[in-house]
């Protein structure tokens, strides 16, 4: 198997420090973790699937098989991602729960939640012999 070049190794390496600064800046202000920093975590873990299943040298059987976890794991990654951003936002700019911005960052979590799940199940209705309308 073919070794990640130097770039790559890099950037995996960037994206886990800046998240554990993240938490240790949060931590040492006492600015308390909020889900802004909870939701990085799971697409932290989900970018790191996809950089795997990209880094593989993959054999022709195995083409397949990568695309399927690519295209599964790219989802949920945008989802937690969109929903980090949204609550670093609501962090930042709801001071009281009678806000339009406070109205607008639920329905946009809503939204977000509703896109992610669908479209993690749309690509992958041939599997369970269903037909996308």
């Amino acid at each position: 198997m073919e070794q990640p070049s130097h770039g790559i190794r890099k950037a995996r390496s960037s994206q886990r420090l800046v998240i554990a600064l993240r938490f240790y800046g949060r931590i040492k202000s006492k600015a308390g973790l909020g889900a802004d920093d909870w939701l990085i975590l799971p697409a932290l873990v989900t970018v790191i699937g996809i950089g795997v299943a990209l880094i593989i040298s993959p054999a022709q059987e195995l083409v397949k098989k990568i695309e399927f976890v690519f295209h599964t794991l790219i989802t949920p990654a945008y989802g937690f991602i969109k929903l980090s951003v949204i609550y670093l936002y609501r962090r930042i700019f709801v001071k009281g729960t009678s806000s339009r911005f406070d109205r607008f960052t639920k329905f946009s979590v809503a939204i977000v939640i509703l896109w992610t799940i669908a479209f993690f199940f749309y690509p992958n209705l041939h599997l369970w012999g269903l037909r996308a309308v």
